[in-house]
Protein backbone atom coordinates (compact mmCIF):
# COMPACT_ATOMS: atom_id res chain seq x y z
CA UNK A 1 0.00 0.00 0.00
CA UNK A 2 2.83 2.29 0.60
CA UNK A 3 3.97 2.10 -2.89
CA UNK A 4 0.60 2.76 -4.14
CA UNK A 5 0.54 5.56 -2.00
CA UNK A 6 4.13 6.75 -3.92
CA UNK A 7 3.12 6.13 -7.03
CA UNK A 8 0.03 8.04 -6.60
CA UNK A 9 1.70 11.52 -5.61
CA UNK A 10 4.30 10.43 -8.28
CA UNK A 11 1.60 10.26 -10.80
CA UNK A 12 -0.27 13.64 -9.05
CA UNK A 13 3.21 15.58 -9.02
CA UNK A 14 3.15 14.48 -12.37
CA UNK A 15 0.01 15.45 -13.44
CA UNK A 16 0.71 18.86 -11.89
CA UNK A 17 3.98 19.71 -13.47
CA UNK A 18 2.16 19.05 -16.52
CA UNK A 19 -0.38 21.07 -15.87
CA UNK A 20 1.88 23.79 -15.60
CA UNK A 21 3.67 23.28 -18.42
CA UNK A 22 0.52 23.28 -20.06
CA UNK A 23 -0.66 26.33 -18.58
CA UNK A 24 2.80 28.00 -19.61
CA UNK A 25 2.25 27.36 -23.03
CA UNK A 26 -0.67 28.49 -23.28
CA UNK A 27 0.16 31.68 -21.99
CA UNK A 28 2.98 31.98 -24.30
CA UNK A 29 0.83 30.92 -27.40
CA UNK A 30 -1.52 33.99 -26.22
CA UNK A 31 1.26 36.25 -26.12
CA UNK A 32 2.28 35.19 -29.81
CA UNK A 33 -1.48 35.52 -31.10
CA UNK A 34 -1.21 38.81 -29.57
CA UNK A 35 2.19 40.09 -31.04
CA UNK A 36 1.16 38.51 -34.58
CA UNK A 37 -2.58 40.33 -34.30
CA UNK A 38 -0.81 43.70 -33.61
CA UNK A 39 1.86 43.37 -36.38
CA UNK A 40 -0.93 42.32 -38.64
CA UNK A 41 -3.18 45.56 -37.40
CA UNK A 42 -0.35 47.68 -38.02
CA UNK A 43 0.12 46.36 -41.41
CA UNK A 44 -3.11 46.87 -41.93
CA UNK A 45 -3.34 50.27 -40.41
CA UNK A 46 -0.10 51.17 -42.84
CA UNK A 47 -1.61 50.20 -45.87
CA UNK A 48 -4.99 52.11 -44.86
CA UNK A 49 -2.96 54.93 -44.97
CA UNK A 50 -1.08 53.98 -48.37
CA UNK A 51 -4.33 53.91 -49.95
CA UNK A 52 -5.72 56.51 -48.49
CA UNK A 53 -2.73 58.87 -49.63
CA UNK A 54 -2.32 57.12 -53.15
CA UNK A 55 -6.39 58.05 -53.27
CA UNK A 56 -6.12 61.82 -51.99
CA UNK A 57 -3.30 62.01 -54.88
CA UNK A 58 -5.58 61.08 -57.37
CA UNK A 59 -8.65 62.94 -56.38
CA UNK A 60 -5.92 65.85 -56.39
CA UNK A 61 -5.25 65.06 -59.89
CA UNK A 62 -8.56 64.96 -61.15
CA UNK A 63 -9.50 68.40 -59.38
CA UNK A 64 -6.92 69.94 -61.48
CA UNK A 65 -8.68 72.38 -63.82
CA UNK A 66 -7.23 74.93 -66.38
CA UNK A 67 -7.95 77.93 -64.62
CA UNK A 68 -6.51 80.30 -61.71
CA UNK A 69 -6.23 78.51 -58.34
CA UNK A 70 -8.93 78.52 -55.49
CA UNK A 71 -8.68 79.82 -51.80
CA UNK A 72 -6.88 76.22 -50.95
CA UNK A 73 -4.46 76.44 -53.53
CA UNK A 74 -5.82 74.02 -55.34
CA UNK A 75 -6.34 74.43 -59.18
CA UNK A 76 -10.21 75.71 -59.93
CA UNK A 77 -12.36 74.02 -62.14
CA UNK A 78 -13.67 76.05 -65.13
CA UNK A 79 -17.19 75.67 -66.07
CA UNK A 80 -16.24 73.56 -69.58
CA UNK A 81 -13.88 71.12 -67.61
CA UNK A 82 -16.49 70.82 -65.04
CA UNK A 83 -19.19 70.13 -67.92
CA UNK A 84 -16.72 67.47 -69.58
CA UNK A 85 -16.42 65.80 -66.16
CA UNK A 86 -20.11 65.67 -65.70
CA UNK A 87 -20.90 64.21 -69.48
CA UNK A 88 -17.68 61.76 -69.19
CA UNK A 89 -19.32 60.56 -65.33
CA UNK A 90 -22.31 60.17 -67.70
CA UNK A 91 -21.61 58.22 -70.73
CA UNK A 92 -19.77 56.16 -67.55
CA UNK A 93 -16.08 56.57 -68.36
CA UNK A 94 -13.83 58.07 -65.96
CA UNK A 95 -11.54 60.86 -66.52
CA UNK A 96 -7.75 59.26 -66.23
CA UNK A 97 -5.77 61.17 -64.16
CA UNK A 98 -2.67 60.27 -66.04
CA UNK A 99 -3.89 61.56 -69.30
CA UNK A 100 -5.24 64.59 -67.31
CA UNK A 101 -1.88 65.74 -66.39
CA UNK A 102 -0.23 64.84 -69.09
CA UNK A 103 -2.20 67.34 -71.23
CA UNK A 104 -1.59 69.92 -69.15
CA UNK A 105 1.97 69.53 -68.80
CA UNK A 106 1.38 69.96 -72.66
CA UNK A 107 -0.14 72.70 -72.52
CA UNK A 108 1.77 74.88 -69.84
CA UNK A 109 5.46 73.29 -72.05
CA UNK A 110 4.34 74.11 -75.22
CA UNK A 111 2.54 77.19 -74.67
CA UNK A 112 -0.40 76.92 -76.72
CA UNK A 113 -2.50 80.21 -77.35
CA UNK A 114 -5.75 79.34 -78.85
CA UNK A 115 -4.17 76.50 -80.85
CA UNK A 116 -1.00 78.24 -82.40
CA UNK A 117 2.34 77.94 -80.91
CA UNK A 118 4.85 81.10 -80.93
CA UNK A 119 7.94 80.67 -82.44
CA UNK A 120 10.70 83.06 -83.13
CA UNK A 121 10.68 84.93 -86.52
CA UNK A 122 13.86 86.87 -86.49
CA UNK A 123 16.48 87.47 -83.89
CA UNK A 124 18.51 90.88 -83.74
CA UNK A 125 21.87 91.85 -81.78
CA UNK A 126 22.80 95.19 -80.35
CA UNK A 127 25.88 96.15 -79.05
CA UNK A 128 26.95 99.40 -77.22
CA UNK A 129 24.23 100.93 -74.82
CA UNK A 130 23.84 103.62 -77.32
CA UNK A 131 22.46 101.18 -80.00
CA UNK A 132 20.58 99.10 -77.25
CA UNK A 133 18.74 102.32 -76.04
CA UNK A 134 17.30 103.75 -79.59
CA UNK A 135 16.54 100.21 -80.29
CA UNK A 136 14.45 99.95 -77.02
CA UNK A 137 12.51 102.98 -77.57
CA UNK A 138 12.10 101.92 -81.44
CA UNK A 139 10.41 98.98 -80.50
CA UNK A 140 8.45 100.35 -77.53
CA UNK A 141 6.83 102.83 -80.14
CA UNK A 142 6.31 99.60 -82.34
CA UNK A 143 3.95 97.86 -79.61
CA UNK A 144 2.02 100.64 -78.77
CA UNK A 145 1.44 100.92 -82.14
CA UNK A 146 0.29 97.26 -82.17
CA UNK A 147 3.19 96.58 -85.00
CA UNK A 148 5.55 93.92 -84.76
CA UNK A 149 8.27 94.13 -82.12
CA UNK A 150 11.41 92.60 -81.06
CA UNK A 151 11.41 91.41 -77.30
CA UNK A 152 14.83 91.59 -75.17
CA UNK A 153 16.29 88.73 -73.79
CA UNK A 154 17.32 89.09 -70.11
CA UNK A 155 20.95 87.79 -70.33
CA UNK A 156 23.54 90.21 -72.21
CA UNK A 157 26.74 88.93 -73.69
CA UNK A 158 29.85 90.60 -73.98
CA UNK A 159 32.62 91.17 -72.11
CA UNK A 160 33.77 94.52 -72.54
CA UNK A 161 30.33 96.04 -74.23
CA UNK A 162 27.01 95.42 -73.56
CA UNK A 163 25.72 92.95 -76.49
CA UNK A 164 21.99 92.42 -75.96
CA UNK A 165 20.05 89.68 -77.95
CA UNK A 166 16.39 90.42 -79.33
CA UNK A 167 13.87 88.22 -81.14
CA UNK A 168 10.70 88.94 -82.81
CA UNK A 169 8.02 85.80 -82.52
CA UNK A 170 5.02 84.87 -83.99
CA UNK A 171 2.42 82.45 -84.58
CA UNK A 172 1.86 82.26 -88.24
CA UNK A 173 3.00 78.64 -89.73
CA UNK A 174 4.16 79.68 -92.43
CA UNK A 175 6.95 81.73 -91.26
CA UNK A 176 8.19 78.52 -88.84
Amino acid sequence: EELRQRKLKDLQEDIRERQVAVFKAAKELEEQLAEEEKALKEAEEAKERANWQASQADQDIKNLGVRGMDATGRKKLGVGTMVKQFLRRKAGTRDDPEELQMVSTIKKRMKVKGGQVEAIRAIKFTVGSAETDEFTAKQSKLQAEGMPFFRRIQREIGLHDQIVIWVEKTVDQDEF
